[in-house]
């Protein structure tokens, strides 16, 4: 991602916000928050199950 690139932030709570990139660093980001809050219910309505197979050996 680069300086200008918008980008959308949310926080769990179902509340969304527009931001841009306004600085990039090696280890630091700097973003500039938009006016606006929206309120989205991003949660999905399937159920998941996810599963993990361990392979043998040094594949893992």
């Amino acid at each position: 991602m680069s300086i200008g690139q918008a980008l959308a932030l949310f926080d769990g709570s179902n509340q969304v916000f527009d931001a841009k990139i306004v600085q990039v660093d090696k280890k630091s980001i700097q973003l500039r928050l938009g006016s606006g809050l929206v309120e989205e219910d991003l949660e999905s309505p399937l159920n998941l199950h996810l599963g993990q197979v361990i392979s043998l050996g040094e594949k893992m």
